[in-house]
């Protein structure tokens, strides 16, 4: 038996509409394909950002142990004058001492 025999005229659809509906699903189609291409080319630019900063944050650590070496050679470099101020503030002391010491030794020779 056939089954279009079996169901009444009025839920057939003609050549018409059918291709309205196929115009409207190729629409439809069309319409989200470009938003997943859209999607798509985000999902690109979001990579390639995640790369940059990947790279940034690698280049900002490197960047900051440089410069926590660099404080370092400073500190080394700015504590040289006053440790040589200390040293010519002891051996003139040193020199005080030496010659009171002299002047009081060679004071109990004479």
């Amino acid at each position: 038996m056939d089954n279009r025999e079996d169901k009444p005229m009025d839920e057939c659809i003609t050549r018409t509409e059918c291709k309205t509906c196929q115009d409207k699903y190729d629409a439809e189609n069309d319409r989200q394909n470009h938003r997943i291409s859209a999607l798509e080319q985000d999902i690109k630019q979001l990579h390639a950002l995640t790369v940059s900063v990947e790279k940034m944050a690698v280049s900002l650590e490197q960047m900051a142990k440089q410069l926590e070496k660099q404080g370092e050679k400073l500190e080394a470099i700015e504590a040289e004058p006053a440790q040589k101020w200390k040293n010519a503030v002891w051996l003139v002391v040193a020199g005080l001492i030496g010659a009171a010491l002299t002047m009081m030794l060679s004071g109990i020779h004479v």
